[in-house]
């Protein structure tokens, strides 16, 4: 009995250690960057850490926004700016997630523009996880909130899980974790390759209907798809019932052509019983980029190790794609807009306004910088009631156009619908962006009422600008 028993041990002993030296063998494997082109998508500890750290600077970047955007603050959303005005519509691709600042295709769609000298002015509206359903009840809202949406064009950046109508469940494999776990730390590479893997073979062989992908794909169901022509229908509806030309951009993360172009021309078919126009942007990705990357992972497309939303060179195709498509079909619309006229002389005296602004923060967007102003407004006799229809941020040889919300309704809370959510903020609060290289200390804000009265007054900065800055 005595040498079973130990037997059986020196066999679990056996065991342990041959599965610890599998382990370490792994590990040493990964390490050398091996095992990177496999079907399962798995993430090292460092990818996790940047990813994170990018998106917590496009996260405070958003929350500075009136909308959430990782976005300019235009004014109005866009009812200063001249030129012709084009709305991106879109999810994580257009808010950029996984990217840097500026690295996002709209932005980098409108910097091309310039370059090229359009007087074109594109607004990035993305927020992630949004639909198709999700873009219509945006523009929805804004036309009801704003009273006009002050766009010439909005382009909707379209992604294969864009058809979810919030009716199907996406049902989430475990997460697995191997014990234990103080041992697998000094193994992290094993851990997160065995961790994936594991979980890929629940959602393969266990329960096929869980998992991501097995979501995606009930999206595309003839059922599902039927329920989607509706919000399409609706959305060309909206745009002709506004004036307000609308496309897809087809944006593919990869250039597998074969897993998209099935659900493509489906799509396309869609759109084009509707009479909504598309940008297929995947002949040009098959074409720059087959070489780019190993399949089916693509990894050196990603927008970082950690992230496997577009990188830097699909959204730099994107942008030059959708440029020359501008451009081309609009050749004689573009640089149309209306330019508003300049506040008036006359300014009012019955009564007057504080403008202060607690914490501005400089921020990189591309190639250039910018400081961020966001405010509040109170007011003394004779503003209280006005209804403010205009606000500019000024300084010695410059402006910039200040969104504003009821910027002259004093310390009142009001409740603002974004789009499914309700947020409550001071109804005297502004935004603006200015030059990252203005003189802070001579600013001043100008508020144009309905009734054409102007209020002036110093704009305070309390303190200093913080770097909002990835560190990286």
């Amino acid at each position: 009995m005595k040498t079973t028993v130990a037997n059986f041990c020196v066999a679990v002993i056996s065991l342990f250690i041959a599965a610890g030296l599998a382990v370490a063998a792994l590990e040493g494997v990964l390490r050398t960057g091996a095992l990177q082109s496999g079907s399962v998508p798995w993430i090292t500890p460092d990818g996790v850490a940047l990813d994170a750290k990018i998106d917590k600077v496009n996260g405070e970047l958003a929350a500075l926004h009136p909308y959430a955007f990782t976005d300019l603050i235009h004014a109005g959303l866009g009812s200063d700016d001249a030129g012709y005005r084009v709305a991106v519509l879109g999810d994580s691709f257009v808010w950029g997630d996984g990217l840097r600042l500026g690295q996002p295709w709209p932005h980098k769609l409108q910097r091309k523009l310039n370059a090229m000298g359009a007087d074109v002015t594109i607004q990035s509206w993305g927020i992630n996880g949004w639909s198709t359903r999700d873009h219509l009840t945006f523009l929805k809202a804004v036309k009801r909130d704003e009273g006009a949406l002050n766009i010439d064009e909005v382009l909707i950046g379209f992604v294969t899980n864009d058809p979810d109508m919030g009716d199907i469940e996406q049902r989430q494999a475990p997460k697995f974790q191997i014990p234990p776990r103080a041992f697998m730390s000094l193994f992290p590479l094993a851990d997160a390759y065995l961790t994936a893997h594991l979980q890929a073979v629940y959602e393969t062989v266990v329960d096929p209907g869980s998992g991501y992908g097995a979501w995606e794909a009930s999206l595309w169901t003839d059922a599902n798809l039927e329920s989607y022509r509706a919000v399409l229908f609706e959305l060309k509806t909206f745009s002709v019932e506004n004036g307000l030309p609308i496309a897809f951009v087809l944006t593919p993360h990869n250039p597998n052509e074969s897993s998209f172009k099935s659900r493509y021309e489906a799509l396309k078919s869609l759109l084009g019983d509707i009479g909504i126009p598309v940008i297929d942007l995947l002949p040009s990705v098959v074409n720059q980029l087959s070489d780019a990357g190993t399949p089916p992972l693509y990894r050196h497309l990603w927008a970082n190790r950690g992230d496997g939303h577009p990188g830097d060179m699909l959204t730099d195709i994107y942008a030059q794609d959708v440029a020359e498509v501008l451009l081309s079909r609009q050749a004689e619309t573009v640089g149309t807009g209306t330019v508003l006229p300049s506040l008036p002389d006359q300014v009012c005296t019955s009564g007057e306004i504080i403008a202060v602004v607690p914490q501005p923060v400089r921020f990189d967007f591309g190639p250039d910088s910018y400081v961020r102003l966001v405010g509040q407004v109170s007011t003394s006799a004779g503003g209280g009631d006005a209804v403010a229809s205009r606000a500019v941020v000024q300084w010695p040889g410059g402006e910039a156009a200040a969104y504003h919300r009821d910027v002259l309704a004093g310390e009142i809370p009001r409740e603002y619908d974004r789009a499914n959510s309700t947020k409550i903020e001071p109804a005297s609060k502004f935004w603006a962006d200015i030059p990252g290289d203005t003189d802070l200390s001579n600013l001043s804000l100008y508020v144009k009422t309905e009734a054409g009265c102007v209020y002036v007054a110093p704009l305070t900065v309390q303190n200093r600008p913080i770097h909002l800055t990835e560190d990286l």
